[in-house]
């Protein structure tokens, strides 16, 4: 399956910042793709989504592109 634009975007932030926290990094992806992603709370969401911060129960439902950043990471 091919990652959505969204998630080439997170992966794309995550490497370049990894020392920053998903709030930060929410800030930076959507002041630079505002047309992409909504707000700060809604890109938070996708940020954790995407790299299987969501908490216990929602990890069992994480994606592909999870195992690949955690190696890069």
């Amino acid at each position: 399956m091919k990652p959505t634009l969204k998630a080439e975007y997170v992966r794309e932030y995550k490497l370049k910042y990894p020392n920053h926290s998903n709030y930060t990094l929410a800030r930076l992806l959507n002041k630079e793709h505002p047309l992409l992603f909504d707000n700060i709370e809604a890109t938070r969401s996708s940020i954790r989504y995407y790299t299987g911060n969501n908490g216990h129960r929602n990890r069992k439902f994480k994606t592909p592109f999870y195992d690949e950043l955690r190696k890069q990471i």
